[in-house]
């Protein structure tokens, strides 16, 4: 039977004795002082929180078909039917963030050191040793208590659940529904499954969901993939760090999982050629040898290339780039050898992860982008808040304008910016991907004007019974329907798994992918949903660019948060931005939810408010000292 950790309201003194007990089971030496040195450090899964006068401890709630388990492009997060609980599989854990940002009480959290979310998991070891859970152990006046869910249900005296997420979502069934639509994309099933031999190049997050997709659908499956290892994109910040010591720690989609779904598994083996007509991929496998396969329907999830910038000087030794493990490697031995001034050129999240890295090494650290940073998810006084908090952090900005230059004699030595010299003895070139479209163009399979493979609402390409999916292809957006080029991971996923769906018979078409992305850098949380101005002209897309004031209960806090509302001609939003220091994935959970479901400012300013202070009047509304405040 499930069980649920409860919490008596009136017996939470707020000592956090549950938060320290929680990240010492959770580190690896499980002793306080030990946990104290580890890198990276333990997190806890409950957080305790001040909610109008009562103290809550808040921690995942294991809900039935949870908003994260609906969203999860990949199925990682899970129900585990034998105890009831939600947990999370790290080999199917691809570092997109879709679940940090669904869950309403923003109890998920992005895993440090590159490792996959982290969640309570009711501490199941402990319970199987016929210990309670961490926290419920360490409470010291019994107010968090492991219980039947039945005894929530039946004991009206004590345990009456208070639901919190009811004070949340005003309408949880209304959630789940749109949740429902931005997991499947609003995808539907158009006609049946046959069996046949599907063959998927590339094993990335596409690739692999591809095969899973095609699999489930009863189709034979055979997966290509150049390298030996798939790994979590967001593991290379970590890995530079030191936060890990190889990046086998971050495997996902290992060869055991793939083998369970019974996909046949080519690796290392690379798609030389590609033969529509024939339908044949020619592969060159271990020793250089030549090998020929034959399909019924292929994918192409062949990713993206590092977008080396043609910079002079760019050939120079101590220039890398840091897109796969390799590139990686080549950094940790710049900084071994001694680099100590290193200058990294780009505008995403992970080349800011990747400095904020270089930064933790002990290295002093340059930021180049030719505009603004993020440019394509946040609006240019977010950058500009961004690039101040940056380098109050110790991150030098060299903005609006590219490096010129890369110089030195024989080696990196310098960069020029803006007709000056910035001394560098490593520069890293981090300027996004391009789609690797090189099989697919040889095949006469058409590309779209991003340069990406074109594909239809079904991800198929030009070529009959050939489909592409992830950083090398298209997608349709969602608001517009018009198709563009988004290298996002769970975007990937997702169109990897209609790919993939597609391929078997089964096909599904899907009106378009909402873009949802998050992370924290240097201690703010950055969350961006939806359209920017910049992605909105892409599409041809009209947008009103608005404030998103600061809920008074935030300001009474001093909590600063800063974020923007993009609306369309009828005042519907389409985008939205937020940055904050604590408490992000509350505010973009609101925020996610009023893109997908086209939501009028107007309206949603009505209900705009710290999460947790909706927390506080569902709480006020219990009798104290009589009611459990259950934080479904």
């Amino acid at each position: 039977m499930s069980k649920i950790i409860a919490c008596r309201v009136e017996r939470c003194l707020g000592c956090r004795s549950c938060e320290v007990a929680c990240a010492l089971e959770h580190s690896a030496s499980k002793d306080l002082r030990g946990a104290v040195r580890e890198t990276p450090r333990p997190q806890r899964r409950v957080t305790v929180e001040t909610a109008g006068r009562h103290s809550l401890p808040i921690q995942c709630r294991h809900c039935e078909d949870g908003l994260c388990q609906l969203v999860c492009p990949t199925g990682a997060i899970h129900r585990d039917e034998a105890t009831g609980t939600v947990q999370v599989s790290d080999d199917l854990c691809i570092g997109c963030k879709l679940c940090i940002l669904m869950c309403p009480l923003g109890v998920l959290r992005i895993g440090e050191g590159g490792r996959s979310t982290i969640k309570c998991d009711q501490c199941l070891a402990r319970q199987a040793d016929g210990r309670p859970p961490a926290c419920v152990e360490a409470c010291p006046t019994h107010a968090l208590q492991l219980v039947e869910k039945t005894a929530i249900e039946d004991d009206d005296r004590h345990l009456v659940a208070v639901s919190i997420v009811a004070a949340l979502t005003e309408d949880g069934e209304a959630e789940k529904h749109m949740a429902g639509k931005a997991v499947r994309a609003r995808s539907k099933k158009i006609v049946g499954a046959e069996k046949r031999h599907v063959v998927v190049v590339g094993a990335g997050a596409a690739g692999a969901m591809a095969a899973i997709g095609a699999t489930r659908a009863g189709a034979k499956v055979t997966l290509i993939s150049a390298d030996a290892l798939t790994y979590r994109r967001p593991a290379i910040p970590a890995l530079l760090a030191g936060h890990m010591e190889t990046i086998d720690e971050a495997r996902i989609f290992a060869p055991a999982t793939l083998a369970a779904y019974g996909i046949e598994v080519l690796a290392p083996a690379r798609a030389t050629a590609l033969d529509t007509t024939k339908k044949t991929f020619t592969l060159e496998t271990a020793g250089g040898r030549a090998q020929t396969i034959a399909y019924d329907a292929a994918v192409l999830a062949t990713g993206g290339t590092a977008a080396r910038p043609s910079i002079p000087g760019a050939d120079l030794p101590g220039v890398c780039t840091f897109v796969t493990a390799e590139g990686a490697r080549e950094i940790l031995e710049r900084v071994d050898q001694g680099a100590r001034r290193a200058v990294v050129i780009g505008a995403s999240f992970i080349a800011l992860e990747v400095a904020e890295a270089l930064l933790d090494r002990g290295l002093d650290v340059a930021f180049n982008v030719r505009s603004r940073i993020l440019r394509r998810i946040v609006e240019p006084d977010l950058s500009a808040y961004l690039e101040r908090h940056f380098a109050a952090r110790s991150l030098k900005m060299l903005t609006g304008e590219a490096v010129s230059e890369i110089g030195g004699s024989g080696r990196v030595e310098f960069v020029v910016h803006k007709g000056e010299r910035v001394p560098a003895d490593l520069v890293i070139l981090g300027a996004g991907v391009r789609p690797n479209t090189r099989l697919a163009e040889a095949a006469g399979i058409a590309l779209a004007e991003s340069g990406a493979v074109a594909v239809d609402h079904q991800m198929a390409t030009s070529a009959a019974d050939v489909y592409a999916a992830g950083d090398c292809a298209e997608v349709p957006d969602l608001g517009t329907g018009r198709f563009t080029y988004s290298a996002v991971g769970s975007t990937g996923a997702l169109a990897g798994a209609i790919a993939g769906a597609g391929a078997a018979g089964a096909g599904q078409a899907v009106d378009g992918f909402l873009r949802a992305q998050a992370d924290e850098i240097l201690g703010l949380q950055v969350y961006s949903i939806g359209h920017t101005t910049t992605t909105a002209k892409e599409v041809g897309l009209a947008v009103t660019v608005h404030a998103l004031p600061q809920p008074p209960e935030v300001e009474r806090a001093r909590d600063e948060i800063v974020g923007k509302v993009l609306t369309d001609g009828e005042d519907r939003i389409v985008g939205a931005q937020v940055i904050a220091k604590h408490h992000g994935s509350q505010y973009g959970w609101q925020l996610y939810r009023a893109v997908l479901t086209g939501e009028k400012r107007e309206d949603f300013l009505r209900h705009w408010a710290s999460p947790r202070q909706r927390a506080a009047r569902a709480a006020d509304e219990a009798r104290a000292g009589e009611v459990a405040i259950e934080t479904l």
